[in-house]
């Protein structure tokens, strides 16, 4: 379900928290297992309040 979400383009924890209604620990986790997959990209802003976004990479596609 998080990569649909995914899919519309960059998206924050926060938004796919309200979107899903999930708990925030269980969509931290599954993004984390995402990521190390190679599904999933994560991006660190390094601005005064730290800024994550997680975007789909072409790995994704091999999903069924």
């Amino acid at each position: 379900m998080l990569i649909y979400y995914i899919s519309d383009g960059y998206i924050r924890p926060g938004n796919l928290q309200r979107k899903t209604m999930a708990d925030r620990r269980v969509i931290t986790n599954q993004l984390n297992e995402l990521v190390q997959h190679g599904f999933i990209k994560k991006n660190e802003f390094n601005t005064k309040i730290p800024k994550v976004e997680f975007e789909l990479t072409r790995q994704y596609k091999t999903l069924p």
